[in-house]
């Protein structure tokens, strides 16, 4: 086709030995790109591929439906100059029954295929939202009567633990949003079960909890850290302040630098030792130095370092006995509470099977379900339908893969063949369905873990960066780039705005 690639195009149209990730910024071209690959792919003279042995997946039937139409475009237009070709006029056709959809169409298709292996109804039909939530609200009274009627003590207890005005209507959201994640997840019954390990664990600076506190406390010890020695620097402006206000500021200095050491071998009660030894001093400043500049700006970085001790203090509040006692107890209440939860899952699905209905979040796990089972040493071992389905598809294509979620990760990598012939698009700084447990952060590992794609000593999985904006000006592509680049960042983003992620100007306006 007539138009001028860019190398980093040309490199996602042409990459097709192994599984490729192209992280394409806004305005592109990423629409251009895949349909151009599907036209290399279908048309290459080596082993040129039928169109439906393709797999290409998008987010919406809108998208599917212009992706469909841009292929069939394209393939007319190389018929105009051959309108002979066999080949070309047998993918014309083959172009209607092309595995082109949303992955709930894509689903959906595969569980009425094996819907005796999944043990559902062939005409089982998608049920809308508000029908719903008409038996969720059923399944939570079915079973929390039963619960009350049975007077079980997990149960009470959960109660009182989510005791409140509006009575027992605090659990009833936890259980349904406990519901609702667990829909995101491949193996809902392991993650409860993992989850519910956690709270036994002896360590507890080994613990997810203590590597969480762990982890923002060395944060907040380097920002009190820079704030101190950025202190000393201004004190050191002035004679009488540095002899007056140093010695006060080098004791702050040493004690972080004292904590900053116990994060890295100590135990946790050796930590609370180091953290509660803050002494918090006076500031005196000499006769006259009131509204000395210098002095209100280290005294106001004091105050923030001492408000920086203070959260820490609170987060490092108990010792490693007490906290094992808490985490008992919050054990019996997680495993009430994970109880709860799956007996309210299984109503829900008793429910939904005399109305013969199933959501979308029913239809991918099904899917999961059917392709793809627990392994502790892989994550995941593929089933023999898993290897019958991917056996269909020659290359798996699919866009906007910043907003997948883990079962649906899944999905893509059991379809595909050991994820060799998968292909994905996105742009994490687009992804917008964090509502839906979409998981952006899929995207950036597999970034982050692929070899950038060389041309010239080609190696997979390889990762090709599209940067360059064909939508906007200059000045355009400069302003995002210049609040961006301020900030996203690991902390507020899960994700750097660095030169991967700035947009190139790549268009010429008059």
């Amino acid at each position: 086709m007539s138009r001028n690639w860019t190398l980093q195009q040309k490199n996602a149209i042409y990459a097709t030995d192994g599984s490729v990730l192209v992280s394409a910024a806004a305005g592109s071209g990423k629409t251009a790109v895949l349909v151009e690959r599907v036209i290399q792919l279908i048309t290459r003279e080596k082993n040129p591929l039928d169109v439906d042995r393709l797999l290409i997946v998008t987010f919406t039937r809108a998208a599917a439906a212009e992706m469909r139409e841009r292929i069939q475009a394209a393939v007319n237009k190389l018929l105009e100059n051959d309108p002979y070709n066999a080949h070309l006029l047998a993918q014309r056709q083959l172009l209607y029954s092309a595995n082109i959809s949303t992955i709930d169409s894509f689903c959906g298709d595969i569980v009425r295929e094996y819907f005796h292996t999944l043990d559902v109804a062939r005409d089982f039909r998608i049920a809308d939202e508000g029908e719903l939530e008409i038996l969720r609200q059923e399944a939570l009274n079915i079973v929390f009567e039963h619960f009350y009627d049975i007077e079980d003590k997990g149960f009470l207890c959960l109660l009182d633990v989510f005791a409140g005005k509006q009575g027992d209507q605090k659990l009833r959201e936890t259980v349904l949003k406990i519901s609702e994640f667990l829909t995101t997840q491949p193996f809902p019954d392991k993650w409860l079960d993992d989850m519910s390990e956690k709270y036994s664990e002896t360590q507890i600076s080994k613990s997810v909890w203590g590597n969480i506190i762990i982890d923002y406390a060395r944060n907040a010890v380097l920002h009190a850290i820079n704030l101190t020695e950025n202190s000393l620097k201004r004190l050191s402006e002035d004679a009488k302040l540095y002899e007056k206000l140093s010695p006060l500021f080098e004791g702050d200095k040493a004690y972080f630098t004292l904590v900053q050491k116990k994060f890295a071998k100590s135990s946790w009660d050796e930590i609370v030792r180091a953290v509660s030894s803050f002494e918090v001093g006076r500031m005196t400043a000499p006769k006259g130095y009131k509204d000395n500049p210098i002095k209100v700006f280290v005294s106001s970085n004091r105050d923030e370092v001492k408000n920086t001790v203070k959260k820490l203090q609170s987060v490092f509040a108990m010792k490693e006995e007490s906290i094992r006692k808490e985490l008992s107890q919050l054990h019996k209440f997680i495993t009430a509470l994970f109880v709860l939860t799956r007996e309210y899952d299984k109503k829900l699905s008793e429910l939904k099977v005399k109305k013969n209905i199933l959501s979308f979040a029913d239809i991918e796990s099904l899917t999961v379900k059917l392709l793809a089972k627990p392994d502790d040493e892989n994550g995941y071992a593929k089933t023999i339908q898993a290897q019958e389905i991917s056996n269909r598809f020659d290359a798996v294509m699919v866009d906007e893969f910043q907003d997948v979620n883990d079962v649906q990760d899944l999905i893509f990598k059991s379809v595909s063949k050991d994820e060799s012939n998968l292909f994905v698009v996105g742009d994490v700084k687009q992804s917008i369905y964090g509502f839906r447990q979409a998981k952006p952060e899929i995207f950036i590992e597999r970034k982050n873990e692929y070899r950038r794609f060389n041309e010239n000593n080609t190696e997979y999985p390889a990762a090709i960066i599209l940067d360059r904006n064909f939508r906007s000006r200059f000045e355009v592509c400069d302003a995002v780039n210049f609040i961006f680049e301020r900030i996203m960042t690991k902390e507020t983003a899960k994700m750097e705005y660095n030169s991967d992620e700035r947009l190139v100007n790549g268009a010429e306006f008059p």
